[in-house]
Formats: C-alpha cells, sequence, structure tokens
C-alpha cells in the first residue's frame, strides 16, 4: 500500500493567517448583514426563487472574461 504523507498546512496556518487565500468558504453572514454591507436596504427583491442554486462557470462567465480581458488589451 502506498503511504502518503500527512498534509496538514491549513492546520498550522490558517487561525493566523492575515489573508486566507487557500480556503475554500468563508465566514457565514446572514442576509440583513449582506444587505447592509452593500448599502442596499430593499430586501423585497433579494432572492430570486426560480434561480438555480449552482458554482457557475468555473472558469468566469464569458462576460466577466471578456471584461478582464479588456482591462490588458493595451499591455
Amino acid at each position: 500500500m502506498v503511504h502518503i504523507k500527512e498534509f496538514a498546512w491549513m492546520d498550522d496556518h490558517e487561525t493566523w493567517a492575515t489573508h486566507n487565500l487557500a480556503e475554500t468558504c468563508c465566514a457565514s453572514i446572514s442576509l440583513d448583514d449582506l444587505l447592509a454591507f452593500a448599502g442596499n436596504k430593499d430586501s423585497a427583491n433579494l432572492i430570486n426563487f426560480t434561480q438555480k442554486q449552482t458554482y457557475g462557470a468555473i472558469w468566469g462567465t464569458d462576460a466577466l472574461r471578456s471584461n478582464i480581458a479588456n482591462l490588458y488589451r493595451d499591455a
């Protein structure tokens, strides 16, 4: 059987890191907190119950990728 060395980098570093860029989740917030952060007090249109909940385009939407590319078109 192959023995794989234990990988515990996150165990050693995730609690004291200033910016945790390796995490796959974030601390939970309420919808009220999200609205306050966004400066939007209109919660009537907050939830679209017909929107499917997915991870979306893994590499980013075409619009996002196009907008990012436009930032570098003269580079």
